[in-house]
């Protein structure tokens, strides 16, 4: 019983997170305001995810 209710703790510990960006995410959809941006640079950060670059943007 412990080891199942301290996993339950450790994949909501995870997974909570997750869940939250995903609702601000819709949230933000629903009600957000349209706008544009104009990208000044763009630059490799060294990281990789699935084997693809990160990159971070920056907007005027």
């Amino acid at each position: 019983m412990a080891i199942t209710d301290g996993t339950m703790l450790v994949l909501a510990g995870v997974g909570l997170p997750f869940l939250i960006n995903a609702k601000k995410a819709q949230r933000l959809l629903a009600v957000g305001l349209p706008a544009r941006a104009v990208v000044d640079s763009m630059a490799d950060t060294g990281m990789t995810v699935n084997g693809r670059p990160v990159v971070s943007f920056r907007a005027a």
